[in-house]
């Protein structure tokens, strides 16, 4: 009733709430999206929501199956806990949407393990879950992206997919000041590759060389051409053209034909 009187679009929202949520918890495409090798990576029963006494919503908490775990551990459904808090700030309302998806498209106790979590809404096909795919959402995305133009500074909607939310996720919190250890925790990274997902915005570019203008470099000067080489040379963990992988080895997305 609440959502009639609103004029909501169930279906934009739908796609709002992946976006968000794969975002909150720097998703990797292969934890939250199907694929061949596991068709359910999210159900029901993977969401649960904590309230005060009350009865006002605190947070939202979602167990994940982390792609860079042991395979054993995935093979045997082994999850950590992402929590979400409700009201976390103006930019991201992720535990928002879950609830109000929930409201909105219920589903019985019963089935809560064998549902998706992120599910399309309207009539079902035969042998279908409805379950939200990859091209689904990156489709979308990339639609509302050419929607907003310009002005934006977005000139090829394309190039934006969904290795996007991840990036926009980890570069707030290295704009935020988070510490190395804490993007790798969140982003469940094991290496320096997540700093190539967090990447240098403006402003942080402008105060980068504010503190390059304001130190004295002569100190380095002692060093000599040999030690500078030598650093700018050395072996890195991360691939310089890369991300680290979004799928288990051998694994595709799924999509429906």
């Amino acid at each position: 009733h609440v959502v009639g009187l609103h004029h909501i679009d169930l279906v934009d929202m739908l796609h709002q709430c992946v976006i968000e949520t794969i975002t909150a918890c720097l998703c990797r495409v292969g934890e939250a999206m199907p694929t061949k090798g596991r068709m359910l990576k999210i159900s029901r029963s993977d969401l649960a929501f904590r309230y005060d006494s009350e009865g006002r919503l605190l947070e939202a908490k979602l167990m994940l199956i982390p792609l860079k775990k042991a395979v054993r551990d995935r093979k045997f459904g082994v999850k950590v806990p992402i929590i979400i808090p409700f009201d976390a700030g103006p930019f991201l309302k992720a535990t928002e949407l879950l609830w109000t998806m929930v409201m909105t498209n219920p589903c019985a106790k019963s089935a809560l393990k064998s549902t998706p979590l992120f599910q399309r809404l309207g009539h079902r096909r035969a042998g279908s879950s409805n379950q939200v795919t990859h091209d689904w959402v990156v489709k979308r995305y990339q639609t509302k992206l050419a929607s907003l133009g310009t002005d934006w500074g977005i000139v090829n909607p394309k190039l934006y997919t969904m290795h996007t939310p991840r990036i926009v996720g980890a570069t707030t919190l290295f704009a935020a000041g988070c510490t190395e250890a804490q993007l790798k925790a969140k982003g469940r990274w094991s290496s320096d590759i997540a700093f190539i997902y967090a990447r240098v915005c403006p402003q942080q570019e402008r105060d980068l060389v504010r503190m390059i203008a304001s130190t004295d470099a002569t100190p380095f000067l002692e060093k000599g051409d040999e030690h500078w080489n030598a650093v700018a040379h050395s072996d890195t963990t991360a691939d310089d053209d890369g991300f680290d992988s979004d799928l288990d080895e051998g694994d595709e997305l799924f999509e429906e034909p």
